[in-house]
């Protein structure tokens, strides 16, 4: 111990690049860390805010929530126990021509999803033509009374309330009703959310059920983004 206090005061620049070199190499670790953190907030927030257990798709889905077109049959074994909820990537504007991507969610004002929507500024959607988004949407121009366009489509939909932290697949979320999503696509139940055990028949012949954790596992890039980070 003696010897190594001597070698150090004796090279005290070589000493004191070493400890430089391991405080860079530590930011860096704290620096990926929150990028990853951030990334995997961006990917998932909005399902989080659900607070939901399970999620039923498609068992050809492979887990994603776009490719789901969910087997009425099965629907109906689990009938008022979970809430439905039909996804659309799109890009939108308002009249000031600001853009951005974004993901329309269509969900039911009935079920616990929409009661679980945290609202920062206005008020949940509450007919059609009418949208509750994300305040990420804030930061590309979008206010309270906005008409939203959207690509390839002559709807419009009006801005009635804002929710905090609301993304999926790195995009801000648009909730709005069935009855208005119809309007910009067909809008096919991709999905049922469940917050509760399920009770009766729970064989499905086309869907398959997933925990919501092993959900996120299979958003598009996740996994490969988290793994990425970590190693």
């Amino acid at each position: 111990m003696f010897l190594a206090l001597r070698e150090i005061r004796h090279e005290k620049l070589r000493y004191s690049l070493i400890v430089t070199l391991i405080l860079f190499i530590s930011y860096l670790v704290f620096i990926l860390n929150g990028l990853a953190t951030g990334l995997s907030d961006l990917n998932k927030s909005a399902i989080t805010q659900w607070q939901a257990s399970k999620i039923l798709l498609d068992k050809d889905a492979e887990g994603r929530l776009t490719q789901s077109f969910l087997d009425s049959d099965d629907q109906k074994k689990v009938s008022g126990q979970g809430t439905a909820i039909s996804q659309y990537s799109t890009l939108v504007k308002n009249s000031h021509a600001d853009k951005t991507n974004a993901q329309i969610l269509a969900i039911k004002s009935d079920g616990f999803i929409y009661k679980n929507i945290k609202i920062i500024s206005g008020h949940r959607f509450t007919g059609n033509n009418t949208a509750t988004v994300s305040d990420e949407l804030k930061k590309s121009g979008f206010k309270i009374g906005d008409e939203i366009t959207i690509a390839n489509s002559d709807a419009k939909l009006k801005i009635v309330g804002f929710t905090s932290n609301a993304s999926l697949n790195v995009a801000p979320v648009i909730y709005t009703s069935f009855q208005t999503l119809k309007k910009i696509n067909q809008a096919p139940v991709n999905a049922l959310v469940f917050n509760k055990k399920i009770t009766g028949d729970a064989h499905f012949k086309n869907s398959k059920l997933y925990t919501i954790n092993s959900f996120i596992e299979k958003l598009p890039g996740y996994q490969a983004q988290q793994l990425t980070f970590k190693l």
